[in-house]
């Protein structure tokens, strides 16, 4: 895997080489009601960034590309989506994007992007169904005490 700060740093540099220039903002420390199911939204204006990182609220309409990045080291394999980001997807349609960095192994310099647009609506999507438990206090799973030295042999 490529190291999520070096790829959110090349995705950073392809919306600012874009034309017209796109300006990135990082939004992957918001959490909860106020997330936006990415890892950066670009906007059109380098004022509204501006105002943004001086702590004003981000007006969604201002927001050009919502931006789930994953960073691998091939270029091949699925890449997970979690609830919140695959509801965001389909919320946003054609203003989300899943940017998938590649770094080269052989060439630590080497990266390359792949960006797909609207992927919940994607031919390249695969629903793959896992289901969870959580087995704690109230789940109505029975807890057993062991009270025997367990050797790691």
């Amino acid at each position: 895997m490529v190291d999520e700060a070096i790829s959110l740093k090349v995705v950073e540099l392809f919306e600012k080489s874009a034309t017209p220039e796109r300006y990135p903002i990082r939004v992957e420390h918001i959490r909860g009601f106020e997330g936006f199911g990415c890892d950066i939204v670009s906007v059109a204006s380098e004022e509204t960034k501006r105002l943004v990182e001086e702590g004003h609220i981000l007006n969604i309409a201002d927001v050009l590309r919502f931006i789930e990045v994953k960073g691998r080291s091939n270029r091949t394999g699925l890449i997970e989506l979690t609830d919140n980001q695959l509801s965001a997807a389909e919320t946003f349609k054609d203003r989300y994007f899943l940017y998938r960095v590649f770094r080269d192994p052989g060439d630590l310099a080497h990266y390359e992007l792949a960006v797909l647009s609207n992927p919940s609506e994607s031919k390249a999507m695969k629903v793959i169904r896992t289901t969870q438990f959580d087995l704690s206090a109230g789940s109505g799973a029975d807890w057993f005490q062991i009270i025997e030295e367990i050797s790691d042999e």
